[in-house]
Order: C-alpha cells, then sequence, then structure tokens
C-alpha cells in the first residue's frame, strides 16, 4: 500500500483480520502489520475504529458517516443562508463597504462569529478588517 493512498474499510477489516489471524500464530505485531504493508500506528487506529465489524458493517458504516457529514453541511449552509437573508433582498452587496456593514449586521443581530458573516455576505475577511484611508486633500 502507498503512502497516502486511501484504504476502503473493507480493505481495513480484511487487512485487520490478516493480522489477527498472523499474531494468533505467534507471529510479533511488527512483522504481522509489515507483511500487511501497513504501520503499528495504522493498525492500532484502525482497530480503535474498526474492531469487531464485518466488511458489510464497516462499508454500511463508511456510508452513513458519509451521509451524515454531507447532511451536515446542507443543514449549515440552509440555516446560515436563512439567517442573513431574513426573508428579504437587501439589494446588491457589490461595494465592500456594503459588505462591510452587512457583516456587522448579521454579526449583531444574529450574534454569529466574523467568519460565518463573512461567509454569508460573501466578504473576504481581510477586506472585511481593512479600514480605508482617504487622502488628505480629498473630504470624507
Amino acid at each position: 500500500m502507498r503512502r497516502g493512498q486511501k484504504t476502503s474499510a473493507e480493505q481495513v477489516v480484511l487487512k485487520l483480520r490478516q493480522i489477527e489471524v498472523q499474531t494468533a500464530q505467534a507471529k510479533r505485531l511488527a512483522l504481522a502489520c509489515k507483511e500487511a504493508e501497513i504501520s503499528e500506528q495504522s493498525y492500532y487506529r484502525w482497530r480503535k475504529e474498526h474492531g469487531g465489524l464485518q466488511v458489510d458493517q464497516a462499508r454500511k458504516m463508511k456510508d452513513l458517516e458519509r451521509e451524515n457529514a454531507r447532511l451536515r453541511r446542507l443543514v449549515a449552509d440552509l440555516s446560515l443562508g436563512e439567517a442573513g437573508v431574513g426573508g428579504r433582498r437587501l439589494g446588491k452587496l457589490v461595494a465592500p463597504e456594503r459588505r462591510r456593514q452587512a457583516v456587522d449586521a448579521i454579526q449583531e443581530k444574529y450574534g454569529l462569529s466574523e467568519r460565518h458573516a463573512c461567509r454569508i455576505a460573501g466578504q473576504h475577511r481581510g477586506t472585511q478588517r481593512y479600514m480605508p484611508t482617504l487622502p488628505a486633500d480629498e473630504d470624507g
């Protein structure tokens, strides 16, 4: 197995089973891990996460985790989007100063962090923190 290559849940369970059989036959864990082409750290991490699972159970678990993460992102995007809009349109936020004002309003009204408020308004955080300076010859 090449370093950095993603291992599927089924492969993990099969490798754990292989190592368990070899260690039951009095083979040292380090040697069994080497033959399975994984490190001992990976073995312990995988055993903690997948220990005692069958191949089909591991597959279902990974599918459920993936679906759960997708649904979490969806709910977060919807709730943040609704919080920022508030059910009405305020026009385009084209100018950075208007976006700054929108971010400040979102933060005050909904108690969100600057990061979340900037994401809702489509404002970069660096632009949000920028303090515009006016030249001395212009009135502000």
